[in-house]
């Protein structure tokens, strides 16, 4: 199973007359492999625990400097009703010039333009909680002591 193409990870629900081939042992991936993450995604969509990867409308925004250094990124995805933010990032000597801001608002625009009602993140900086905040997001949940004594939050916002 293992050397199979994604398009045949997973199988049909055995009955109990299916004999069940033994498996190969156990195989640790770290770092993960992106091939085995996608494997999971595709065989977790096949039995409809999650969407299918061309129901996730992946994009990124970036903003670089004249020179063409990155200086600010923003990563997110569109799954059906929903706008997730996954990532985003500043230089640390560009923040506090709107960057995020100007990023977080294409984002937003882009969700909208799909038809999107929400957009849902997680963070474990205060620093980015506050910022998010100012932007309209609300803690829905909290993961305390995540991280030694940083807690992990998880903010949404309404786009209507």
């Amino acid at each position: 199973m293992l050397d199979q193409p994604p398009s045949t990870v997973g199988s049909p629900a055995a009955d109990a007359n299916t004999v069940m081939k033994p498996l190969e042992p156990c195989v640790l991936h770290a770092p993960a492999d992106l091939r085995v993450w996608r494997d999971v995604h595709l065989a977790l969509a096949a039995t409809g625990e999650t969407v299918r990867p061309e129901e996730m409308a992946a994009f990124a925004f970036t903003r670089r400097d004249d020179g063409g250094v990155l200086r600010a990124a923003l990563a997110g995805e569109v799954v059906q009703e929903a706008l997730h933010i996954s990532h985003l990032w500043v230089d640390t000597p560009w923040r506090r010039r709107g960057l995020g801001a100007e990023l977080m608002a294409l984002a937003e625009a882009r969700g909208r333009m799909a038809g999107v009602r929400r957009c849902h993140l997680e963070t474990r900086s205060e620093a980015a909680r506050r910022f998010y905040a100012r932007r309209g997001f609300q803690i829905c949940g909290e993961m305390k002591n995540f991280l030694g004594a940083q807690s992990l939050y998880f903010m949404e916002k309404p786009l209507g």
